[in-house]
């Protein structure tokens, strides 16, 4: 198999890394948030 049967697992991680950044963006925001209140 060359890069088409890589396709799924390329998009997979694009994805879970797309997911990654926004989690990591969204405790970023909530931790700023909790300063802001201290």
């Amino acid at each position: 198999p060359g890069l088409a049967g890589n396709a799924p697992a390329l998009r997979h991680i694009k994805s879970s890394a797309a997911d990654f950044q926004r989690k990591c963006q969204n405790s970023y925001s909530i931790a700023k948030d909790s300063f802001l209140i201290l």
